[in-house]
């Protein structure tokens, strides 16, 4: 029987996949979910650079990056009032996902809901009096709005559908994305108030992550389906659907676009998947592209493929480890170890180029029945990627 990544990592220890470094811990070690200032010369955005999420801030150029949060949870979707004075963001530190607004300079963090279910992606109203999000608590995804204080909480969407990441436009529209049509999700917009309900695009692929340009007449988004599977590129099109525009052209992910208070300009997070995503902003034509943070290092197993380890033959494992930048894995040492029944077993072969790294040992006549017990994977420096193992002998 062959036993591929599905069945095998089912039966290594209850892990589907391990993913160490020199700290020895995140999964998602890049950034993401970037916000512009309203006077267009701030960013914030989440960092996992400490292993949970973390809200930072930086110049429009990527430099002077300083620490807003502060926490053991995970602090993410941070959007700026109109003012400028306050930064609205989803946190998990009172045990699920709420809403919670602080100064700027990350003073003062307050709570604003307070809900078993989870709420994130906050956006502000035009004149900064209102916080529209989105929101678990019916049991389905909904789109919420509150006074800024956290009062006066209103339901704007009631569908059986998930309504997902709303954005509101400088004339007072909400866009947000849905699967109410049936299929792929698409993107909706509606008055301030839930009324008037209109959806804006059509198709095969999921459309998602809207943002309003500065005047209100074009959104950019997420779109899916362009092969290699996970791919994602960032569209721009009118209001009304026409004149669709592909900004991006990038074998990974391209997601969180936010449209530059000038108008001039795209902000969006690209990595070869969601875990190790970077902050870019380039021009609205996809032009001028610049990155503006930088992902450290990270192994990360990818896939695994074995036989069901049999008594009296040789048993084999390879691992896959990639760099989740996208980099070559280089100057590798393989680590292989084994244990039958508790009892050492020493390495028969292995191998590590390209990271990819086999490991292979024979197992006695006697071993049938008996657990085999190790652990296979790679290090790079200070980083290292195991898979452990624990199958019984045939």
């Amino acid at each position: 029987m062959r036993v591929r990544r599905a069945a095998l990592l089912g039966l290594l220890l209850g892990a589907v996949a391990v993913t160490a470094s020199g700290a020895g811990g995140a999964i998602v070690i890049g950034n993401d979910a970037p916000s512009w200032s309203p006077d267009g010369r701030q960013i914030a955005f989440t960092s996992f650079r400490h292993g949970n999420g973390e809200i930072y801030a930086m110049r429009a150029d990527g430099s002077a990056k300083r620490r807003l949060t502060t926490n053991t949870a995970h602090d993410d979707h941070a959007e700026w009032s109109p003012d400028g004075t306050r930064i609205a963001f989803a946190s998990t530190r009172d045990g699920n996902y709420e809403i919670y607004v602080m100064n700027a300079d990350g003073s003062a963090p307050r709570r604003l809901t307070n809900d078993p279910q989870s709420d994130y992606a906050p956006t502000w109203s035009p004149d900064g009096q209102r916080i529209a999000w989105r929101t678990n608590r019916d049991g389905n995804g909904e789109i919420y709005s509150m006074r800024a204080d956290g009062t006066d909480a209103r339901r704007l969407t009631v569908n059986a559908a998930s309504d997902e990441s709303p954005d509101w436009a400088s004339d007072g529209h909400i866009a947000f994305s849905s699967n109410r049509g049936g299929g792929t999700f698409q993107l909706w917009a509606m008055d301030a108030d839930g009324s008037n309900l209109v959806r804006l695009s059509a198709g095969g692929q999921n459309k998602s992550e809207p943002s309003w340009s500065p005047d209100a007449t074009r959104i950019v988004y997420v779109s899916d389906g362009v092969l290699p599977l996970g791919n994602t590129e960032i569209y721009v099109a009118n209001v009304d659907g026409t004149g669709v525009q592909r900004l991006t052209n990038y074998d990974g992910r391209d997601d969180f676009p936010a449209w530059s208070p000038d108008g001039t300009k795209v902000l969006f997070t690209r990595g070869v998947t969601f875990r190790a995503q970077d902050v870019f902003t380039a021009d609205t034509d996809g032009s001028h592209l610049a990155k503006l943070t930088q992902t450290a290092a990270q192994l990360e197993i990818t896939d695994a493929l074995a036989d069901q380890p049999r008594a009296g033959r040789a048993w084999a494992i390879v691992v896959l480890v990639d760099d989740a930048r996208g980099l070559p894995v280089v100057n590798a040492t393989r680590i292989c170890r084994a244990t039958l029944a508790g009892k050492a077993l020493k390495t028969a072969s292995g191998t590590a180029r390209d990271g990819v790294v086999r490991c292979a040992w024979r197992l006695p006549a006697s071993a049938k029945g008996k657990l085999l017990q190790g652990a296979a994977g790679l290090r790079v420096g200070t980083l290292r990627a195991v898979l452990p193992f624990a199958l019984r002998v045939r």
